[in-house]
C-alpha cells in the first residue's frame, strides 16, 4: 500500500482506497507468435484467427497456431480510476503514522516548502474566532431561555401565574439579560464568565 499527501488540502490518500496511480496491462502492440503444429486425423486446434481447424483427412496435416507457451508482455500505464491528485507527493507509511499520532495529541498537520507533511503546534484562536464561538453559544442559550420564558410570561399575562412561576420568570429574564451583556465583560472574548441558567441553579 502506498501513501500520499496533498498539500493543497492537507489530506492523505492511499492506493488501497483511492487506487494505484499506475496499472499493468497487456501490451496492446504485442503480436502473438505462431508455431507450426501437426494435427493427426480427427484432431482439432484453434488457428491464429480464433477459429477451429479439424483434420478430417486420413493423413497428418500441418497448421499454424498461436504459440501456447508465449507469454504476453505487460506495460505500465496511468490508472484512469485513480482518485489521488496529481500534485500529491508519496510518503512512507512511517511518516503517515507519525502524522496521525501527532494529530491525536493536538498537533496540526501542515505542509512544508516541499509539500511534505509536518506537525506544528495548534495556533491560538484569533479574537474574531473566539468572538464567533461565543456568539454561537450565546445564541443557543438565548433560544433555550426564550423557550422557558414564553409559557411563564403567558401565565403572568393571564393573571394565572403562581408565585413560583413568577419567580422563575424573573430568574429567566435576568439570565437572558446577562447573556446579552457578555460582550461588556472585561477580557471578552478571551475570558468569559458565563451566567448560570435557572435550570442549572436548581440542580
Amino acid at each position: 500500500m502506498d501513501y500520499y499527501f496533498d498539500a493543497s488540502v492537507c489530506g492523505f490518500y492511499c492506493s488501497a482506497v483511492h487506487g494505484s496511480r499506475t496499472i499493468e496491462i497487456t501490451d496492446p502492440d504485442w503480436i502473438h507468435p505462431t508455431v507450426e503444429a501437426v494435427l493427426n486425423p480427427g484432431e482439432s486446434a484453434m488457428d491464429v484467427e480464433g477459429g477451429m481447424v479439424e483434420n478430417i483427412s486420413d493423413e497428418p496435416i500441418k497448421v499454424i497456431v498461436n504459440d501456447p507457451e508465449a507469454v504476453a508482455p505487460t506495460i505500465t500505464v496511468d490508472n484512469p480510476d485513480c482518485q489521488i491528485p496529481a500534485a500529491a507527493v508519496e510518503i512512507s507509511e512511517n511518516v503517515y503514522s507519525q502524522m496521525l499520532e501527532g494529530q491525536g495529541v493536538g498537533l496540526r498537520i501542515t505542509a512544508d516548502d516541499n509539500g511534505q507533511p509536518v506537525l506544528i503546534e495548534q495556533p491560538a484562536p484569533t479574537e474574531e474566532e473566539l468572538s464567533s464561538a461565543a456568539a454561537r453559544r450565546r445564541d443557543v442559550l438565548l433560544t433555550e431561555a426564550a423557550t422557558r420564558i414564553a409559557p411563564l410570561q403567558d401565565a403572568v399575562d393571564l393573571g394565572d401565574a403562581s408565585s413560583d412561576e413568577e419567580a422563575a420568570l424573573l430568574s429567566w429574564k435576568r439570565y437572558r439579560v446577562a447573556l446579552n451583556r457578555l460582550a461588556q465583560q472585561e477580557g471578552y472574548p478571551a475570558r468569559i464568565e458565563w451566567p448560570v441558567s435557572p435550570a442549572e441553579a436548581t440542580v
